[in-house]
């Protein structure tokens, strides 16, 4: 029964995650434009500058929902860092001098992120 109920709650948790993290991803596609190639090659540096201010931002936006998630049992920081990561990997390439988007960037970023929920 109580693996049922957390089912349910981690299953709530994840829709209402998935509906925030999607626009809020593309809050922050300026600041993906902005980075140097540097900052996007090495994983540290990419998680200093990019990853870890977008995770306090979408704490601070989505009013509730990665708390809601966190107390189901959904590592959401942990997640979100893995998420990121592979959004760098699939849709960020590194062209020269300059840091350049997939072309469908907003459309295939919030299904990239929610694939480190699975």
């Amino acid at each position: 029964m109580l693996g049922k109920l957390k089912e349910v709650a981690m299953g709530k948790a994840m829709a209402k995650l998935e509906t925030v993290l999607g626009p809020e991803v593309k809050n922050h596609v300026d600041t993906l434009k902005s980075l140097k190639p540097a900052d996007v090659q090495d994983d540290e540096k990419f998680t200093s500058v990019f990853i870890k201010p977008t995770v306090i931002s979408l704490k601070a936006s989505t009013g509730g929902a990665i708390t809601l998630a966190e107390k189901a049992g959904i590592k959401v920081e942990e997640k979100l860092v893995k998420g990121f990561l592979h959004i760098r990997d699939e849709l960020i390439q590194v062209e020269g001098e300059k840091v350049k988007l997939d072309p469908d960037f907003a459309s295939k970023a919030a299904p990239t992120l929610m694939a480190a929920f699975k």
